[in-house]
């Protein structure tokens, strides 16, 4: 019931543009039958954040383009710091951020220093999806943050919804591995952290939205 509450209070506080959003929900619950693999992650727990935004006058295939422009991430993005992309192989990219204030206690529980620097696989092929997905070590672990205590992901997906107006979804993902102690699902879940996920999504879509129009 509170989530619910808490869903509805933050739709009424969205802008105008923000037409969908919902909070971390897990994908499928710990299964004892998961357990790691070599350069995998066992996805026994997913729980993800995504929100939507309709943009006008704007073709899917240059909002699709200029997401998939990941040196542009940073105009938008507001927990960023910078997203190299490797010159000889452009799906690949190092990813830096600060964590925001208000989640750095969380984040030290989790295995997290101050500044994060991880590296990502982006997959855009074409649209309406992109994915990207954090790489992993030969122990199955984050790449530069191997004692983090679950390894981001996401997707982007751009639709015409009706003439003239494009539908753009954009899902952050948090994969724990099994078996995912009580705490650290609890963690995530939480409210606070929560509002501060979703919060930077919610002013991410607007300024892509005004960044792609420049």
């Amino acid at each position: 019931l509170f989530s619910m509450r808490l869903a509805a209070l933050l739709h009424v506080l969205l802008p105008a543009r923000v037409i969908a959003f919902a909070t971390l929900r897990p994908a499928h619950a710990p299964s004892p039958a998961c357990r790691p693999r070599p350069r995998s992650l066992p996805l026994c727990w997913t729980g993800e954040t995504s929100a939507t935004i309709e943009i006008a006058g704007v073709p899917v295939s240059r909002l699709y383009e200029s997401y998939a422009d990941l040196r542009r991430m940073t105009e938008w993005s507001p927990l960023l710091d910078s997203v190299s992309v490797d010159p000889d192989r452009p799906s690949r990219s190092v990813w830096v951020m600060t964590v925001p204030r208000a989640l750095k206690v969380p984040a030290r529980l989790l295995g997290y220093t101050t500044t994060l620097s991880w590296q990502a696989e982006l997959a855009a092929p074409r649209p309406p999806l992109m994915t990207w997905t954090s790489v992993l070590d030969e122990q199955g672990k984050l790449e530069g943050i191997p004692n983090a205590g679950f390894v981001p992901s996401g997707a982007i997906e751009v639709v015409e919804s009706r003439p003239g107006v494009a539908a753009m979804t954009l899902t952050l993902r948090y994969a724990l591995p099994d078996p995912a102690a009580g705490w650290q699902v609890a963690l995530i879940q939480s409210a606070p952290v929560q509002f501060v996920l979703s919060s930077r999504i919610e002013a991410g879509l607007p300024r892509f939205s005004s960044a792609v129009r420049r």
